[in-house]
């Protein structure tokens, strides 16, 4: 809200200068925003965004990596992300609650059933999402999900909206 820098090289001390970004980095989170990217245009003919897809972002650079596209981080630029109430997780990104939890789960399960035609990967979260989807009103199934949390740890699902 003041300007404040949260973190400063949040991607750089995770991944070296020129690596690949693949699928498997992107499978479960977005980590490419249309802020902190370039691509060629020539490469986007075609590509309709699907009109339940929020993070278009996520659903774009997924699509363009399965399709063979390259694409590789550098640490040489700077970008200043500013979270915000309009952003899609909000300016309250680092709580988690059922609130929070429950729209990262519709934002996934659109994700992914956007992209369960592209690879058995995509197919397997959907599922999982779209049966999570269906059973989050059930009282206590997204509170279990957060007790469940230990840190940032991969075998939770949501780890990455936490960082």
């Amino acid at each position: 809200a003041d300007g404040e820098i949260i973190r400063t090289a949040h991607w750089s001390d995770r991944l070296p200068d020129m690596a690949a970004i693949t699928r498997d980095h992107i499978l479960d989170a977005n980590m490419i925003g249309l802020g902190n990217s370039s691509v060629r245009t020539s490469i986007l003919a075609g590509i309709v965004i699907p009109a339940e897809i929020e993070v278009v972002d996520w659903y774009l650079y997924a699509l363009l990596l399965e399709k063979g596209h390259r694409a590789v981080f550098t640490t040489r630029t700077t970008t200043l992300y500013r979270q915000h109430d309009a952003n899609i997780l909000g300016a309250a990104a680092g709580k988690m609650d059922e609130s929070t939890l429950g729209k990262w789960v519709r934002i996934k399960a659109a994700h992914y059933n956007a992209l369960k035609h592209v690879s058995h990967a995509y197919s397997q979260k959907h599922a999982f999402y779209s049966e999570l989807a269906y059973k989050m009103e059930e009282p206590g199934v997204l509170a279990g999900h957060i007790a469940s949390r230990s840190g940032y740890a991969l075998n939770n699902p949501f780890w990455f909206e936490m960082v």
